[in-house]
């Protein structure tokens, strides 16, 4: 059975853009043994790959490659910020056929940001800026319920934006009081020297983090003028 999957050469691939590359290994006991063949199947939840009602299904495909795998007709199957799981099994030179893997799972790249997250404002105000919070703000998310017999993956993506372009902004994220992370870069003007904004994102596995009932997700967000990352005075006191 084909062991340590990997996405992109790894274990769980975040930001999967187009033509994702699998690779997994060969472990066969039979002497003279090497793969002739592979099936990958690739699914939204991991109940459908339990019951095979699949998302895409390779087929057989004849090869003895199994690293940095590309499967064409997959792209048009993925879709911007979704979590898929995806298994393989192989075929050896004499017929033999192995069970399928363990799943393993991959995250596709976020679309851009057109959905405000669950702190910000419903709209911009005057001059594109976002309210002035300060140097120093916690942030509380509404309680939210989990049956977590319905979760297979929770994933948290942090997206931060501040509220002064010459600030650098921060936020420690916490889920149950357990924190998970930080909050992202602020976006760059002018990305990579095109006229585009880049936004980057964080994103965190907290699934064992979840309980069940009620949850809660916060943040501690901090600012700092950017002089004063280079040694120059802060008016924060």
């Amino acid at each position: 059975m084909p062991t340590h999957l990997q996405v992109n050469l790894v274990p769980f691939a975040y930001n999967v853009g187009h033509s994702p590359k699998f690779s997994w290994w060969d472990h066969s006991d039979r002497d003279a043994s090497y793969q002739q063949a592979f099936q990958i199947v690739v699914a939204n939840r991991l109940y459908q790959l339990a019951d095979k009602t699949y998302r895409f299904d390779s087929g057989w495909v004849s090869s003895a490659n199994n690293t940095a795998v590309s499967l064409p007709d997959l792209d048009h199957e993925l879709a911007p910020g979704e979590l898929y799981y995806w298994q393989v099994r192989i075929k050896d030179n004499a017929g033999n056929v192995s069970d399928f893997s363990e799943p393993n799972k991959f995250i596709c790249a976020q679309a851009p940001a057109v959905n405000h997250g669950i702190w910000s404002p419903t709209s911009l105000t005057v001059g594109e800026s976002l309210p002035t919070l300060g140097n120093v703000a916690f942030l509380r998310s509404p309680q939210f319920k989990v049956d977590l017999k319905k979760v297979d993956t929770a994933i948290v993506t942090a997206i931060s934006r501040g509220n002064e372009p010459l600030f650098a902004q921060g936020a420690d994220l916490f889920l149950n009081g357990h924190s998970i992370g930080i909050g992202s870069a602020r976006p760059q003007d002018n990305y990579q020297g095109g006229s585009k904004t880049g936004v980057y994102y964080n994103q965190y596995d907290v699934t064992d983090r979840l309980v069940a009932g009620a949850n809660v997700l916060s943040a501690l967000a901090t600012g700092l003028p950017s002089g004063a990352l280079s040694g120059a005075p802060s008016p924060f006191t």
